[in-house]
């Protein structure tokens, strides 16, 4: 096995991000087709399709906070709010100067602003459906993530067939609409650069 090589933090390389993830998400459906009642590989499926989903959302920010630097679509208080969405980081003024502090941001909020934002920055005719079907099972499946890294007991680890399919579900969503669209729009943004 070839050890990965680490390198200085800020060089993203956000589609071998992307592509990595994917290929997690691919090989664990893989593995669970070959026995969908084992609790670990219903555990690790669901593990890499957050991971996927989180990662893919990390590539989309790296790519608009690039746009924002560029953009004069946003001034003032506006445009160091969106930059504090997409860092997850929140300015305070304080007597003493600015600081800066970690902004926990709900997934299901997380993806809804920053798609949000990417429209709105990009010029893009793209909505994310919150009422349908595909977000409810977004929410469905994060709350058995949440359970999943935070277990208080055995059940909170145990992922149930309708939490499974809520995963799936959202996988669907990722693959079908968001992920072509994101690469799309970072392809469209890497155009506007050269």
């Amino acid at each position: 096995m070839v050890e990965p090589v680490r390198m200085e933090k800020g060089f993203v390389r956000t589609y071998d991000l992307i592509e990595s993830l994917r290929d997690d998400v691919h090989k664990s459906f893989e593995e669970l087709e070959s026995n969908k009642k084992s609790q670990f590989r219903r555990r690790s499926t669901v593990r890499c399709i957050f991971s996927y989903m989180e990662g893919t959302l990390s590539a989309l920010k790296y790519e608009l906070l690039r746009e924002l630097r560029r953009s004069d679509l946003f001034k003032g208080e506006a445009k160091v709010k969106a930059r504090g969405l997409l860092e997850e980081k929140i300015t305070e003024k304080k007597t003493s100067g600015e600081s800066k502090r970690m902004l926990h941001i709900p997934l299901d909020q997380n993806i809804s602003r920053t798609f949000a934002l990417a429209a709105k920055l990009w010029k893009l005719d793209f909505s994310l459906e919150e009422s349908g079907t595909g977000y409810r099972s977004l929410l469905t499946a994060k709350k058995a993530r949440n359970h999943l890294t935070h277990p208080k007991t055995y059940y909170d680890i145990n992922i149930t067939d309708t939490e499974m399919g809520g995963s799936s579900r959202n996988i669907s969503m990722v693959l079908g609409r968001v992920l072509p669209s994101m690469e799309t729009t970072c392809s469209l943004a890497s155009h506007r650069v050269a």
